[in-house]
């Protein structure tokens, strides 16, 4: 095992399917997968799925690339992962390493965020004061005020900030 930046594969043994990732230190995150996967909370949705189906003995995690400089991580995991995608055989949910752009949450997924953002608290009083204090003072440039009108024109207002303007534009 190595300490060092390196790009990884998870092979499956049975199915020949991977996953493939990069890291600073592989050793560190092939634990870190094997607790996720064992705990039932891995994020690539079918790489667990495999997990469950054909236990931990059916995998092997495999340094195939190791990177002297670990900015270029990034785009070596990217080279391995086209020739992967290209292959059919990935369990990588996202086409784009380092990133999730293009992962298509399910409708499920997307329920869920959904009521966990509407189940959130307010911001407490505090907080909103700060955030005020914050951009008070700050000047809006015209292209952004005019993006601003174009991007709210047409959205009904609440009750409370219709009530909330009529006070102010007295």
């Amino acid at each position: 095992m190595h300490s060092t930046p390196a790009i990884y594969h998870i092979f499956n043994t049975v199915t020949w399917k991977v996953y493939v990732g990069s890291a600073v230190n592989a050793l560190q995150r092939w634990n870190a997968h094997r607790r996720q996967l064992n705990r039932g909370l891995h994020h690539s949705r079918y790489l667990q799925a495999a997990w469950n189906k054909y236990g931990p003995d059916a995998f092997e995690f495999d340094v195939i690339e190791v990177v002297e400089c670990k900015q270029d991580l990034v785009v070596r995991e990217q080279y391995h992962l086209d020739a992967a995608l290209a292959d059919g055989w990935c369990y990588n949910t996202s086409p784009s390493a380092g990133n999730c752009l293009g992962v298509k949450h399910t409708t499920e997924t997307r329920a869920k965020m959904s009521l966990a953002q509407r189940l959130r608290p307010p911001p407490s009083a505090e907080t909103r004061a700060k955030t005020s204090r914050a951009q008070k003072g700050k000047v809006l440039s015209a292209e952004h005020r005019a993006k601003l009108a174009l991007a709210n024109t047409g959205k009904p207002l609440s009750a409370e900030h219709r009530s909330f303007r009529q006070e102010v534009c007295k």
